[in-house]
């Protein structure tokens, strides 16, 4: 309030020359009527808010299909289980889910099963740590998704890691040949 107009609101002049107060947030932008703090200013302001409120809510909406996986995401990302993660962990899942989205988003989310799911991580199989990423995404995904209703059952036990999904497991054995195609470490000398 350092210009002595409410939150989002500031001077402006319009192109007549006229000084006026617009209000603006979210790429929301109107002109609201009225002496600042009057009665009726503040139902103009408080219809502005109301408009933010209503625009940020209708994002996508009418892209969005019924049942899709793009439906769910919208969905998750409107929950109290995303909201209330940090903004770190929810830009890391976001990035996640938008990668997930670009590929699947338009397809009917009953549809999908196991095998499907386990392609998916499989062709991540280059990337291990990735597809672990999707996997435990996709889990919490699928995991709402019952919560809410979408799915009746859910198939987020479709693949364990990445190693089940096509990326082989460090076996002892494997782990045995590996030390032994490396120099020995140096030992600790202990003082005493």
């Amino acid at each position: 309030m350092r210009n002595g107009l409410p939150r989002f609101c500031g001077w402006n002049v319009d192109r007549h020359g006229k000084r006026r107060v617009r209000f603006r947030r979210r790429g929301f932008t109107r002109y609201i009527p009225g002496i600042p703090w009057s009665p009726s200013f503040m139902e103009a302001y408080g219809k502005a808010l109301e408009g933010v409120t209503a625009q940020v809510s209708s994002v996508g909406a009418s892209r969005t299909l019924p049942g899709s996986v793009n439906a769910l995401i919208v969905s998750y990302y409107r929950s109290p289980e995303f909201r209330g993660l940090r903004t770190s962990t929810q830009t890391v899942r976001r990035n996640i889910i938008e990668s997930f989205r670009r590929e699947h988003g338009d397809k009917p989310l009953a549809r999908l099963n196991r095998d499907h799911v386990r392609n998916i991580i499989g062709a991540k199989a280059g990337t291990p740590e990735a597809a672990n990423n999707l996997l435990k995404t996709l889990r919490l995904l699928l995991a709402y998704a019952v919560d809410i209703g979408m799915l009746t059952a859910t198939i987020q036990r479709s693949a364990s890691s990445a190693s089940k999904a096509g990326v082989r497991a460090f076996t002892p054995g494997l782990r045995l040949r590996w030390r032994s195609s490396r120099p020995p470490m140096p030992s600790v000398r202990k003082s005493g």
